[in-house]
């Protein structure tokens, strides 16, 4: 978690410096050939944002739709038909803001997804950059630290943390769902 966090913070670190040289902040397009350091981090920024809200200020490390920056739940979230029509679901916000939203979008949008442009575009307007770097707190208002964040990932059982390691294993299909099973105690045996 701290990875990611760091990353996303800028920090200058030289970590940090190389992984900029190498790879963008696009984690959607997986790269050919993805280093350990890249997997790390792609594999703690869905935990990092399900408890974490940003306060964006040049929004260069802020995700449009999948941060909580503007609203409290990813705009993804809250304008789902709108997001089906992007074409750059890892957008940064500073993009979006130098460009306009509509140069993220496809040409022709559905009905709804018109009212929901009509809408984030109402929130858009109130929303000003400047210099100074974009700040992530945890969902409960406090500072990063990696005992907050975990404590928060474990107190919520929205989020599965066995999910991406089971599932992702190179295991037959038999024992994965039987890890599956053995996390969430649904085994059927007798001490269950």
């Amino acid at each position: 978690m701290k990875f990611a966090f760091k990353l996303l913070q800028k920090q200058d670190l030289p970590w940090v410096n190389w992984f900029f040289q190498h790879y963008s902040l696009d984690f959607e397009n997986k790269p050919h050939n993805p280093s350990y350091l890249w997997k790390i981090v792609n594999k703690q920024l869905r935990p990092l944002r399900a408890i974490s809200f940003v306060l964006t200020n040049n929004g260069t490390y802020t995700f449009f739709w999948l941060d909580a920056w503007l609203l409290p739940t990813p705009l993804a979230d809250t304008y789902p038909h709108l997001f089906s029509h992007s074409t750059s679901p890892s957008v940064l916000v500073s993009h979006v803001m130098h460009n306009g939203l509509l140069a993220t979008l496809r040409n022709r949008l559905t009905n709804v997804a018109s009212v929901e442009l009509a809408s984030i575009l109402s929130l858009l307007q109130d929303v000003a950059t400047n210099d100074v770097l974009d700040d992530m707190f945890l969902n409960h208002g406090s500072s990063f630290s990696s005992r907050c964040a975990y404590s928060l990932l474990s107190s919520d059982h929205e989020i599965d943390l066995n999910a991406g390691y089971i599932w992702s294993s190179k295991a037959p299909i038999k024992v994965k769902i039987f890890g599956w099973l053995l996390c969430h105690d649904r085994l059927s045996t007798m001490a269950n």
